[in-house]
């Protein structure tokens, strides 16, 4: 058996990698350019439903579409696909679009629910 061959990634496992890695710049940038409490304030503004859209901007990991993160957090579809373009504007979302042309949105960071906590 050949050492290297164990070795060697495919063009897929190379794109996933860097694929993470900008993942992990663009939330390091976010968290310094955006500060938490910012940001929630930002998400929840206008909301009727502010755990909830908090929530939701939380499941954007750009692992779900958008109709996925709306039922998951418990709010209308309609409600998170008007304050996606809204978020993506403001810099604080953005959308990742795969090979079935699903719209899967992916957050700046993720809001930890202590920041929140301090706030309610």
């Amino acid at each position: 058996m050949n050492v290297m061959s164990n070795e060697i990634k495919t063009t897929n496992e190379i794109l996933k990698s860097i694929e993470n890695q900008n993942k992990m710049i663009i939330s390091l940038l976010g968290r310094l350019s955006i500060p938490e409490k910012d940001l929630i304030a930002i998400i929840q503004k206008k909301s009727k439903k502010p755990k909830e859209i908090l929530n939701a901007y939380n499941l954007c990991d750009g692992n779900l579409t958008i109709t996925e993160v709306a039922k998951k957090a418990g709010i209308a579809q309609s409600s998170l696909s008007e304050a996606i373009p809204k978020w993506e504007k403001l810099g604080i979302i953005f959308s990742s679009i795969t090979e079935n042309h699903e719209v899967k949105p992916i957050h700046l960071y993720e809001i930890t629910l202590e920041e929140q906590s301090k706030k309610d």
